[in-house]
């Protein structure tokens, strides 16, 4: 796994990792989206089959228990209007049983519930046929044989009525307690599935961020190290990557940099060394040079003493000169006043 990752580039790693938490995430959401839909359809089940049944059987419970107890009053009342009084109620009454019959019809699903529903019918037949002839004794003012006919037969079918239609209301409430029960274990189903998906997406999340992080912060702080080295002046350390990401390639870089600090570094030493030597060379020369400088400052000073002897004796033979000159002057003087006389003399001579 670390080999794949340190040959993947960074941003198809960071891609990758970022693709896998959102591929968890979604798969959380069409997880928790199936799951609330399984409980969304058991409630819809539960209120569109059962929950209506049972409203619908109640209400005819209802009816038939109010029926029972009009027909009762019927046969005991005294007054013989009494049972025309009360007929466009049990017309009503008789139309509603029919319309809640009809509608229950269409919601039986289970053999249970259709063999019930059948009997139910049946016992109905029963109570509507000794309900009307109670009535009609009535009417006829036949009251103790009303009376006798309701205490005999139809007190006795109006509880069956009523015990049929109890247990069709115990059923669908026994249907919705079981509905009830399965949605309540479908959502601790969901609810511990959810649970353990958020575990292992937050687990594997932990694991991508903590394998992805370290394949980028390793290598970063492996190339910051060798970096401060560097630049410490420290080129002696061994950069060694077997990555083909780029930071592998910043690592093949340092190293590439590196080799090449060698080089100008060793270069830089080499000529260091030439130029140290040159220096050595040069100082020998200045020494040498220095030597001889001072010999020749002794000779010039030599050179220098001589030439002010030399120009103590021109001086002394300049006056030599001018004193010889003066008596040269001197002597052409005497020369010429010898001649004028020799010049008088000859002239005296002749």
């Amino acid at each position: 796994m670390g080999a794949f990752l340190n040959n993947m580039p960074v941003g198809k790693r960071l891609a990758t990792a970022f693709a896998l938490v959102l591929t968890l995430s979604v798969v959380i959401i069409l997880v928790s989206l199936s799951r609330l839909n399984a409980v969304a359809e058991a409630t819809q089940q539960m209120v569109a089959n059962p929950v209506k049944t049972e409203r619908i059987v109640g209400d005819w419970y209802r009816n038939i228990h109010t029926g029972i107890r009009r027909t009762s009053a019927i046969a005991h009342s005294s007054d013989p209007t009494m049972a025309e009084f009360f007929a466009e109620d049990q017309t009503q009454s008789t139309k509603k049983s029919t319309e809640y019959q009809k509608a229950l019809e269409e919601l039986m699903d289970t053999d249970k519930e259709k063999a019930l529903y059948a009997a139910i019918g049946e016992q109905r037949k029963i109570y509507i046929a000794v309900r009307d002839e109670v009535v009609k004794l009535k009417k006829e003012g036949q009251a103790e044989e009303s009376k006798k006919l309701m205490e005999d037969k139809f007190i006795p079918a109006g509880k069956i009525y009523q015990a049929k239609m109890e247990e069709m209301l115990a059923l669908q409430r026994q249907e919705i307690d079981e509905l009830g029960q399965a949605i309540q274990d479908n959502y601790i189903a969901s609810r511990n599935l959810m649970v353990a998906l958020e575990l292992i997406s937050v687990l594997l999340s932990i694991s991508v961020v903590w394998l992805l992080s370290g394949s980028i912060t390793r290598p970063l702080s492996q190339a910051n190290t060798i970096a401060r080295q560097v630049a410490g002046g420290d080129l002696s350390t061994r950069i060694d990557s077997q990555r083909s990401d780029e930071l592998g390639q910043l690592l093949g870089s340092l190293r590439d940099m590196q080799s090449s600090l060698v080089k100008v570094v060793t270069n830089v030493r080499q000529g260091s060394e030439s130029v140290s030597t040159a220096s050595s060379e040069i100082a020998q020369g200045n020494h040498d040079l220095s030597s001889r400088t001072e010999s020749q400052a002794s000779a010039l000073q030599e050179t220098a003493a001589s030439m002010e002897e030399l120009s103590s004796t021109v001086r002394q033979n300049a006056d030599n000169a001018r004193q010889a000159n003066q008596l040269a002057q001197n002597a052409s003087s005497v020369a010429i006043k010898g001649g004028e006389v020799v010049a008088q003399v000859v002239d005296t001579m002749k």
